[in-house]
């Protein structure tokens, strides 16, 4: 699977759930999804170990949840940034650590 099938697929399934939703952004979410494709390149540091595009593409799948769900949370923290509380009509929400979406990718080893 190629990065941009990658996208596609997140995006499509998202898409589908996200859909319903009167505010619902096509371009929004497409955006979160690159940003966050980006984010986990730079967690694994494809480039400083050294890994050409196609091992990039092979690797980068094994994470496709982890893309799908940080997308998902980017997407509906979209108008809250920074936020870390909000109480509306005595509906109070709280959310969790992004970076707890990112468990499980880890960094690689630079190559020598």
């Amino acid at each position: 699977m190629t990065i941009d099938e990658l996208k596609e697929s997140v995006i499509e399934g998202l898409t589908t759930e996200l859909e319903s939703d009167p505010d619902f952004s096509a371009d929004i979410l497409e955006q979160k999804v690159d940003n966050v494709i980006n984010e986990v390149k730079q967690a694994r540091r494809y480039a400083q170990a050294g890994y050409s595009d196609e091992q990039i593409e092979a690797d980068i799948v094994n994470y496709i949840s982890n893309i799908r769900n940080i997308s998902l949370y980017d997407y509906n923290q979209s108008g809250l940034d920074f936020q870390s509380s909000h109480t509306e009509n005595g509906t109070s929400r709280s959310f969790m650590s992004r970076y707890r979406l990112f468990y499980g990718i880890l960094p690689l080893a630079n190559r020598l």
